[in-house]
């Protein structure tokens, strides 16, 4: 080898490794010197705080914060900049076409000021992906039924799977699923943890029907079984751990609406469990979103949307309550109003809006300046809990809420959201708003099953009963039998109401042809709905005194009895359980049993039987005026009742216990007029 050729060789030798070198900076170079200008006008400003530059992989952030309606549909406008521009690498972590918060983790290389861009219609090539390495991520995959009973089908489910939602978690902990509920759902948890301290570590995990645990790839802990969390982690296993970073990973595939996983462990040198905190976990820290900037633009309209608590309202229902604030600068003084897509109006500052049902939703505000006026709109998605409060959200208390949404315009509402408000207001006895809620729910014309419909109205009505609000409960009855609900429902409503006027109400001949209206208009209802229209008339009759037509609408619903012994039975059993309902106070139930009788042997409404434990039943209730005049009208309709003694003696009573004594000597002279055979015309 001669000279020049050893130097040729020496080059290469030296220029190789030097050249191999650069190309990692030259690739990482030409990553950060894209930048982006004013094709992407509207910015949120992005505070980085806590980044360490210790840990797997790329120092990183993530941020959450609300757009406007210039972002595409699929995020696929959204950079993240720094101050000078440089686009970092990033992944989207949540976006929607039906809502404007975007969720985003992106590469932060030093704390400081970062910004996220949109609204560029044509934003070209994406920006480079980040690999997510520190925090902890938690994913949600599409269920993949079957093969999933073993640790290696656990693995193989989730490969198969989709990913169908992401998210950053504080820790690896959870009592539900953060991305809404979901019967069936697979979820996976990522992070590294930090070992500092070398020795053997015990670890325990238990998780709602099957679950695992990998530790550096290899399997640690599996639970194969169905079953739910015992309140504490019972699989455990111990490992030696050297100092450095361990990857993580909890895998949970459930089959029922329960959720929840914990990973707790004991460190060298400790003696009990503990969650595995989050500072054990490779930070990822939280940026702080700033206000809504526009280049060339001026003062931007903006405002923060804050979600605060949340209300349980049995059986199912929670209402939520965010806080809406204004941003505008410190030499503001405006006027602001605020307009929620549910009809509601208010104005602040600050104001909260408690949400009635889950849903998409607007939120506008209007920003009066002086002379100049600024709006700015956003597009939220309210669903079934708070899930944006991981883990838990504080509950509201009640008395807030009813504060907040008694002054809601109740017109504007759907007739599910005053559905939910009417149980709120039942539920927590906040009785000063019911019967408004009320009435607003029973006009609204919205569809609603019928079932639900007839159960809501009669508790209604038999509270304003209990408060002596007997023209209210009539009237209630009225309003709902006009919503868009079912014939049958309908039906059951003209039976109750027939029973509600007939007996509590001062004109029982308006029940009479409130109902032969609608009986009227049944000409093409199914046969059973009319018999129900036919029966509560027949209430109504004798109620208003009528003999002769309820005597003659009982033929036409009575049947013939195919087993008089059986239906003599029955009977007798119907009346030892309505007695024993009205002797331990279930006023209601025994309620139900009675309209149930007559339904099914409407020949007892003209016979007597029912009508005397009715009064009982009104006694027992307080309404002793009540009880009275129900008796008197019976006799009326139905004078050549076997009962009808009994009836008026009883009407007796109920009137001079209520001190009506002038109506209890009319009764027992009745008695001695009319049945001086009754052993009751001899009682005084």
């Amino acid at each position: 080898m001669n000279f020049i050729s050893k130097i040729k060789c020496n080059r290469a030798v030296i220029w190789l490794p030097m050249f191999s070198g650069i190309l990692p900076l030259i690739a990482g170079a030409s990553h950060a010197a894209t930048q982006i200008g004013a094709h992407w006008p509207y910015r949120r400003k992005l505070t980085v705080a806590g980044i360490s530059a210790s840990g797997p992989g790329v120092p990183m952030a993530w941020a959450r914060f609300y757009t406007n309606s210039k972002r595409l549909p699929n995020g696929a406008d959204l950079r993240v900049i720094t101050a000078g521009g440089l686009v970092m690498p990033m992944k989207i972590l949540y976006v929607s076409p039906r809502n404007d918060r975007v969720t985003v983790a992106f590469k932060a290389p030093a704390s400081g000021t970062y910004y996220a861009c949109w609204g560029n219609p044509h934003p070209g090539s994406p920006p480079p992906v980040l690999r997510i390495s520190r925090g902890v991520y938690l994913r949600s995959y599409r269920f993949n039924p079957g093969g999933n009973s073993s640790p290696r089908g656990m693995l193989s489910a989730f490969k198969r799977g989709r990913v169908d939602g992401r998210m950053m978690v504080p820790n690896i902990f959870l009592g539900y699923n953060p991305f809404g509920f979901s019967r069936r759902a697979m979820l996976l948890y990522s992070g590294y943890l930090h070992i500092v301290r070398p020795g053997r570590y015990t670890f325990a995990f238990d998780v709602a029907e099957r679950g695992f645990v990998q530790l550096d790839g290899d399997m640690l802990l599996a639970k194969r079984g169905t079953g739910g969390m015992w309140g504490r982690v019972r699989f455990k296993r111990q490992v030696r751990l050297r100092p450095g970073w361990h990857k993580v990973v909890v895998g949970q595939i459930s089959f029922w609406p329960r959720k929840g996983v914990a990973l707790d462990w004991i460190t060298p040198g400790r003696r009990r469990y503990q969650p595995v905190p989050a500072s054990a976990f490779a930070s990822a820290p939280r940026a702080t979103a700033g206000r809504l900037l526009k280049i060339g633009g001026g003062y931007q309209a903006d405002f923060t949307i804050d979600p605060e608590a949340q209300l349980f309202v049995p059986s199912d229902h929670y209402f939520q309550r965010y806080a809406f604030a204004v941003n505008v600068p410190s030499t503001f003084a405006p006027a602001v109003r605020w307009r929620f897509s549910d009809g509601q109006k208010a104005a602040g500052l600050r104001v909260d809006h408690e949400f009635l049902t889950p849903g998409n939703y607007t939120v506008q505000v209007i920003i009066n300046q002086a002379s100049h006026e600024f709006t700015a709109t956003r597009r939220i998605t309210i669903r079934t809990e708070m899930y944006s409060r991981f883990p838990f959200p504080p509950t509201d208390p009640a008395i807030s809420v009813a504060r907040l949404i008694g002054q809601y315009r109740l017109g504007q509402l759907t007739g599910e959201q005053l559905y939910r408000g009417v149980h709120f207001f039942e539920h927590y006895s906040a009785y000063r708003g019911l019967n408004r809620w009320a009435i607003a729910w029973a006009l609204s014309k919205d569809r609603q099953p019928g079932r639900q419909v007839v159960k809501t109205a009669v508790r209604l009505a038999r509270r304003m009963e209990l408060k002596k609000q007997y023209h209210q409960a009539a009237s209630l009855y009225l309003l709902v039998v006009r919503k868009n609900i079912s014939q049958a429902a309908k039906a059951a409503l003209l039976g109750h109401y027939a029973v509600t006027e007939g007996d509590f109400g001062r004109d029982p001949r308006k029940a009479l042809t409130e109902i032969q209206h609608w009986a009227g208009r049944s000409g093409r209802w199914p046969t059973a709905v009319k018999r129900e229209i036919t029966i509560a008339e027949c209430y109504a009759a004798v109620a208003a005194g009528d003999g002769a037509l309820a005597n003659k609408l009982a033929q036409q619903v009575a049947g013939v009895p195919t087993d008089f012994k059986k239906a003599e039975l029955k009977e007798g059993e119907l009346a030892r359980n309505v007695e024993s309902y009205i002797a331990s106070s279930h006023f209601d139930t025994a309620r139900d049993l009675l309209n149930r009788w007559d339904a099914e042997y409407p020949q007892a409404i003209i016979e007597g039987f029912t009508r005397l434990e009715r009064m009982k039943l009104m006694a027992a209730m307080g309404h002793l005026t009540v009880a009275g005049r129900m008796g008197m009208a019976f006799v009326k309709a139905c004078p050549n009742s076997f009962y009808a003694a009994e009836v008026l003696h009883r009407s007796s009573l109920y009137f001079k216990s209520a001190g009506h004594r002038t109506l209890a000597m009319l009764a027992q002279a009745m008695i001695k007029k009319d049945y001086p055979e009754s052993p009751y015309a001899h009682r005084h």
